[in-house]
């Protein structure tokens, strides 16, 4: 038989195994969420803490917050993430995702408060952009003005084009047909819209205001469409509440506490292994709306806004 080995021979080879079982099998995600945001005045800090507040309280494990209150604390933010090892980052803003970029491909960036563009060669990053998703505007379409039969969408292929494929695709659940143009200037996009307000029909034709560079704008875009929308009935909405305030018919916006939770929900499929960080650019049109309705335009081109509809808009203008 073979002989026994000492007892602190067995007690030392017991603790060399067990440590190496809890490195390779017992090893688990980081738990913690960083948060980057720009420090920003009124009315834009309301709009990052109401974002930040769902985060923090969507995500189960500790949350830091990191304010880029100027670019001289770079080296001293770098240094405090570095020292901890976080599951995944929720960068907000530009600024926010500027410093986030310094750890893209070694812990998972989550992109919120943004216009955002999909890119395929920006792997390790998710987010939502501040673009809505189309679905949503053609619902709201469809109950406010069902006899609407075309709607027409001005944009700019390297900034759009991704929104469009979206909503190509979510128009076919729709009786409306969509009509694409796209533009490389606001020049262009105005001589665009000139000629679909001359063949539009009352009531049946519609307007969708991207948030794309060339295709609306305060100055030039708006004016000309808000004429000709009130002179000849034409539906138009858009997703600036601003601009529903002007005459737009409505408008849908970010909730964004709301937007925050699903930020987390983002990071959080990080945090549980879930996702993979190498993966494409995954960035998702927005879902967490509000929504805003100019009732004087409304009844303008012959729609009724009913006591029940009213409930589903945030906003309502001319104020009551």
């Amino acid at each position: 038989m073979p002989r026994e080995l000492p007892l602190r021979v067995l007690m030392l080879f017991a603790l060399i195994v067990g440590a190496m079982h809890c490195e390779v099998v017992g090893a688990k995600p980081a738990s913690a969420v960083a948060v980057l945001y720009p420090d920003l005045q009124e009315p834009y800090r309301s709009v990052l803490n109401s974002i930040i507040e769902g985060v923090q309280e969507s995500i189960k494990g500790p949350v830091q917050l990191f304010s880029l209150q100027d670019d001289s604390k770079g080296e001293q933010l770098k240094a405090v993430i570095d020292a901890k090892h976080y599951g995944a980052i929720i960068a907000l803003g530009r600024t926010g995702l500027s410093a986030a970029l310094q750890w893209q491909g070694e812990i998972p960036i989550v992109v919120g408060a943004l216009l955002l563009t999909p890119n395929k060669q920006d792997k390790g990053i998710s987010g939502i952009s501040l673009a809505v998703d189309p679905e949503i505007f053609f619902t709201y379409l469809t109950m406010i003005a069902p006899g609407v039969k075309r709607v027409h969408v001005v944009y700019s292929p390297q900034s759009s084009a991704w929104l469009i494929r979206d909503a190509i695709e979510a128009s076919k659940k729709y009786s409306f047909e969509l009509l694409t143009y796209k533009s490389q200037d606001i020049r262009s996009s105005a001589l665009i819209y000139r000629t679909i307000l001359s063949k539009s029909r009352p009531g049946e034709d519609a307007v969708w205001l991207l948030p794309d560079p060339v295709a609306a704008d305060d100055t030039l875009i708006l004016p000309l469409l808000l004429r000709g929308a009130w002179d000849q009935s034409i539906v138009v909405f858009a997703s600036n509440p601003a601009y529903v305030r002007r005459g737009v018919l409505f408008g849908l916006f970010p909730d964004n506490k709301e937007m925050g939770k699903s930020l987390a929900h983002i990071a959080e499929g990080f945090l549980r292994g879930e996702d993979d960080m190498d993966v494409e650019n995954n960035i998702v049109p927005l879902k967490d709306v509000q929504a805003a309705i100019n009732v004087r335009t409304a009844e303008h081109i012959g729609l009724f806004i009913s006591d029940s509809m009213r409930q589903k808009f945030s906003l309502l203008f001319p104020s009551p």
